[in-house]
């Protein structure tokens, strides 16, 4: 997928601090707070003629390590030429490419998650059998890793001795918790769970 770069409010402008060459990598502006912060793009010049390039660092008003002509041919421009951060072709271009290929990804299914690409949803059941008052609690691995999230987690009773109360909490990246209480003394419960994160 191709990356995606941060904008700022109101694309504001600032201006070429000195001429620069067609080769140069490391230009100067006289306001690199205009600027997001690195790695991003800006366009110098405007209309048809602007160049857009890719800057890997910022710092005390230079842009270094410059990828020069992402769009528009790179080219010298002479001092006070307009630098700014707008939406450039580049941008649309790849919110396209990564929106395509988000929405043409197959699902990967496997007996007990399902891999959206974007999200995943996990599934399972789990035996407990509780002590004599009743009660239990189990501690349990994802059978994946979730990477940064999980939105949602439910658990339910599938079958047992009576209704129990069925409490699902501690959830983490790679694991979570369910505990019985109220259930009939030393009797086995399974309960269905369901897990979506990214």
């Amino acid at each position: 997928m191709s990356e995606l770069y941060k904008a700022i409010a109101g694309s504001p402008i600032t201006y070429l601090a000195g001429d620069i060459s067609a080769a140069q990598t490391t230009i100067a502006v006289a306001d690199d707070t205009a600027l997001p912060d690195a790695p991003n793009i800006c366009t110098i010049g405007y209309g048809e003629n602007l160049e857009t390039i890719k800057y890997e660092t910022k710092s005390n008003g230079v842009l270094q390590n410059v990828t020069r002509g992402i769009e528009g041919t790179a080219r010298a421009w002479p001092a006070g030429t307009e630098v700014a951060r707008f939406f450039t072709a580049y941008d649309h271009n790849s919110i396209i490419e990564n929106f395509n290929s988000l929405i043409n990804k197959s699902p990967t299914l496997e007996s007990d998650h399902i891999d959206l690409g974007v999200a995943k949803i996990q599934y399972g059941s789990v035996s407990l059998t509780t002590d004599g008052s009743g009660n239990v609690s189990l501690n349990s691995p994802f059978p994946v890793t979730f990477s940064s999230d999980v939105k949602t987690f439910v658990v339910s009773q599938f079958s047992g001795a009576g209704v129990v109360r069925v409490k699902g909490g501690n959830v983490s990246l790679a694991n979570f918790s369910i505990s019985l209480e109220g259930g009939t003394a030393n009797s086995t419960y399974v309960c269905k769970w369901l897990a979506i994160g990214v």
